[in-house]
């Protein structure tokens, strides 16, 4: 903002009497270059802010406190497109120790980014038992919600569950899964029997 300032002064006219501001090409043209360097400016210094912050989530990751990784998992959704991101959050995945409320933040941000095999394909194993509880096995399916409907490798794991689960509550999870991916003939079907012959309400 202060370049664009500075041109303004720099080009004024000296009387408006004696010079049309309005109509002078050169006058216009400065005033675009320097709004166009201001812009630059300001986005250059928003993307090294966005680089300071995503490098301190990470940092923050490692914290001694569950729940500021806990919090540090959910804030770095907004930057899964980076891999080093998705990396550190399959990390926490991965490991046993990381308190379940880590994990479940950790899924929730990768699943923005289950487009990745890393991601998926993780997120495939903690829903088929890998999870260190229910609850998040059940959150690792409905974060397949996307790809349910887009991959048929996903899509017959999924639907593998939604309908022969013995765990009442997974099988719920898979069927909210595929709701997307209700186009697949096979899918369409398979909820329908669901509806028809289940007991449970609470998987009709």
């Amino acid at each position: 903002m202060t370049s664009f300032l500075l041109a303004l002064l720099a080009l004024a006219p000296a009387s408006a009497s004696t010079l049309d501001w309005r109509a002078d090409q050169s006058f216009s043209a400065a005033m675009t270059a320097a709004r166009a360097q201001s812009l630059k400016a300001v986005r250059t210094s928003s993307l090294v802010q966005s680089t300071e912050e995503r490098e301190t989530l990470l940092d923050l990751l490692r914290d001694s406190n569950p729940d500021v990784r806990r919090s540090a998992a959910k804030a770095l959704k907004v930057y899964v497109s980076d891999y080093r991101v998705r990396d550190r959050l399959l990390d926490l995945l991965r490991d046993s120790s990381q308190p379940s409320p880590v994990q479940r933040e950790a899924i929730k941000s990768l699943s923005l980014a289950s487009t990745y095999y890393e991601v998926y394909d993780r997120l495939l194993d903690l829903a088929r038992g890998a999870a260190k509880d229910k609850d998040l096995q059940a959150l690792s399916y409905k974060a397949l919600y996307w790809q349910a409907s887009q991959r048929s490798d996903v899509r017959e794991r999924v639907l593998d569950a939604a309908l022969r689960d013995s765990d009442r509550e997974l099988r719920r999870a898979a069927l909210w899964a595929l709701f997307a991916a209700a186009s697949d003939s096979r899918v369409r079907d398979g909820l329908l029997d669901t509806a028809r012959r289940s007991s449970d309400s609470g998987l009709r």
